[in-house]
């Protein structure tokens, strides 16, 4: 019903399964092309929440198929990574890895002079709240490093499901109350991508906190909004995706995530290291600046565009 009120659509640009289904049959009718962009592991991460056992694996793979049908009916497929396009058969020439950088204004929030989350403490962002994200092992990592770090503060974002998945909004609250981690602790509603900005523009380090189930295949826009505000992280050591990354640009620190005292140690470390820490956050912002950031890696997707409609 809506497609026949859209008229003089070149590209339909497609960011869900849903909107992609849709968008093939509307291209089909008036010569259009399709983009999907797959930017979820829809078949993994968020299936896991709702179906589990040998259900799961039966929807799973029903969905692979499915989704593989839309991908092959498209005129391109991008993928934040390959691991996230690898699940889809039959995808050759019409595939391109799109990563999900922040776009280049995300980096003039850092001021030379900005006031601090917290005055002549140190804090950390940790970014969304939630099992996948190894919160529950975070806060045990916090108890251990406020120990060694005075006025240590880590903010985090509500991203709780209603389903709960054994750690869910009521878990994390009574092992905040447990650890005593309550002015340590500050759990905030999420915030648009401009305030974003500016809260880590604002915080001294950032973790890229991924348990080993979900980083596989996983590049996570959070480590490109921490270049851009300068802040040098610790991330997942079992995430390829990200190491390939970081490596590069000597921007990070690598720990295990499912283990409180090495996340602890690296907390510690970036408090106890600032000469390093500064020289590790003027690398993440440059790196951001010349080659991490949306307006350089949009650019092959809109050649892709133009060669279409060339001449």
């Amino acid at each position: 019903h809506y497609g026949s009120r859209v008229r003089d659509v070149d590209v339909y640009y497609a960011p869900d399964p849903d909107s992609a289904a849709i968008a093939v049959r509307l291209a089909r009718r008036s010569g259009a092309r399709v983009i999907f962009d797959v930017h979820e592991l829809y078949h993994d991460r968020h299936l896991k929440r709702w179906v589990h056992g040998r259900l799961g694996r039966i929807v799973r793979d029903l969905y692979i198929r499915k989704l593989s049908e839309v991908c092959r009916r498209c005129d391109l497929v991008v993928g934040v990574s390959k691991g996230v396009l690898t699940p889809f058969r039959g995808l050759t020439d019409n595939r391109m890895i799109v990563r999900s950088c922040a776009p280049a204004w995300f980096a003039a929030a850092r001021r030379p002079g900005a006031p601090s989350e917290s005055q002549n403490g140190f804090t950390i962002i940790h970014g969304k709240a939630d099992l996948d994200h190894s919160t529950d092992v975070v806060l045990d990592a916090l108890n251990l490093a406020r120990k060694e770090i005075p006025r240590l503060r880590c903010i985090m974002f509500d991203f709780f499901l209603p389903s709960g998945d054994g750690f869910g909004r009521e878990e994390f609250r009574r092992k905040v109350a447990t650890l005593g981690l309550g002015d340590v602790v500050d759990l905030r509603a999420t915030v648009p991508m401009e305030q974003m900005a500016i809260i880590a523009s604002r915080c001294q380090a950032g973790l890229i906190a991924i348990n080993r189930r979900f980083a596989g295949p996983c590049i996570p826009n959070r480590l490109f909004e921490y270049m851009a505000a300068g802040l040098p992280t610790a991330v997942p050591e079992y995430a390829p995706e990200i190491v390939r990354i970081v490596d590069e640009e000597k921007c990070s620190l690598k720990v295990d995530y499912e283990d409180p005292r090495a996340i602890a140690a690296a907390m510690v470390w970036l408090y106890r290291n600032p000469r390093e820490r500064e020289e590790m956050s003027r690398r993440a912002r440059d790196a951001f600046l010349r080659r991490h950031n949306w307006q350089v890696e949009v650019q092959p997707l809109l050649s892709r565009i133009r060669s279409w409609y060339a001449g």
